[in-house]
């Protein structure tokens, strides 16, 4: 079984320098609409034939963008939201809120809107339900949320990897072996 992960397609979006929260939040709500860069990767429903993504616009554009078959929603899919919780009335560098934002959900700032507790569980249900298909499944998906179903998919025992900042539209393959062998601790197969 092969899991893969895409990124959305890259975003044509120029972000201010110096954000409030509220234009930091708007920034990112901005960021979502903002068309697409056209891609030439294109998938085959054949080689992947289930499709899932996220329900955020710039995933849905990719996908109809991307891949052949139909690609069904699933909100799970979206991505981990940073949000600006500190200096919230000083204009502060765009790029620290999003750093701050990260490291509050790392350590499970409770003002974040999801904690990583809560990110973790959701990864693990979006795997656990797409392996209830045994068939190759494609999923478009966010860069930060990427690296946490990644997470997953390892303890799952899949293996492959993705690279610290995913591109865009670029494929990640999951592989797991379907050879499994059954081994009894303290019992050793008999010889003669």
């Amino acid at each position: 079984m092969k899991i893969a992960l895409i990124r959305h397609a890259k975003v044509r979006f120029h972000e201010s320098f110096l954000t409030t929260a509220a234009s930091f939040n708007q920034c990112r709500a901005d960021y979502d609409d903002a068309p697409l860069e056209p891609s030439l990767i294109r998938i085959r429903s054949e080689d992947f034939p289930q499709c899932y993504v996220s329900t955020m616009q710039r995933a849905v554009a990719t996908a109809a963008m991307i891949y052949a078959g139909k690609a069904v929603p699933m909100p799970d899919l979206a991505e981990v939201e940073n949000t600006a919780f500190f200096f919230t009335r000083i204009p502060f560098p765009t790029l620290l809120r999003k750093i701050a934002s990260r490291i509050a959900w790392f350590y499970n700032y409770k003002k974040m809107k999801e904690t990583r507790r809560q990110t973790r569980v959701r990864a693990r249900r979006v795997i656990l339900g797409i392996l209830q298909g045994k068939t190759n499944v494609l999923l478009i998906t966010h860069g930060f949320f990427m690296r946490c179903l990644q997470d997953e998919l390892h303890k799952l025992g899949f293996k492959g990897s993705i690279r610290f900042f995913p591109r865009h539209t670029e494929m990640y393959v999951f592989k797991k072996n379907q050879l499994i062998m059954e081994f009894t601790p303290g019992r050793l197969p008999h010889t003669n």
